[in-house]
C-alpha cells in the first residue's frame, strides 16, 4: 500500500501515524506500507517529526515536481491510499483508513 501524504496537513500526518500504529498488523495480513511525501518540506524537519512520533514507516519523498507526480500516480486529494494485491495490481485508491480492512479482504479474494 501506497499512502501519499503532506506533511503540512494535520488529517495526514494524523494518517501516517495511525497507519504506523498498524504496521505489524498489515504486515501480517500481508500488506506493507510505503509513505510518500507529496510536498516541500525540509528533510530535516521530517525526520524530527518522524523521531518524536516514533514512525517507522518507510518515507519516500517526490522529486522537484510534486504536482506532477501526482497526476501521475492520479492522485485527487491528500491523504491518497492506494492498495494492490500480491501481483502488484491497484485494486483501491482515493479510500479513508476506516475503509482499509474490507479494501483488503477485497484483495485476497
Amino acid at each position: 500500500m501506497v499512502c501519499f501524504f503532506d506533511f503540512g496537513q494535520r488529517p495526514s500526518r494524523h494518517c501516517v501515524r495511525l497507519l504506523n500504529r498498524k504496521a505489524k498488523q498489515l504486515r501480517d495480513q500481508g500488506v506493507f506500507v510505503v509513505c510518500i511525501k507529496a510536498s516541500n518540506l525540509p528533510k530535516k524537519r521530517l525526520n524530527d517529526w518522524r523521531k518524536k512520533e516514533r514512525i517507522s514507516l518507510p518515507i519516500g519523498m517526490v522529486g522537484d515536481d510534486s504536482i506532477k507526480t501526482k497526476q501521475q500516480w492520479a492522485v485527487q486529494s491528500i491523504p491518497w491510499l492506494i492498495l494492490t494485491n500480491r501481483n502488484h495490481v491497484v485494486i483501491a485508491e482515493g479510500f479513508s483508513l476506516n475503509e482499509l480492512n474490507d479494501k483488503i479482504k477485497q484483495a485476497d479474494n
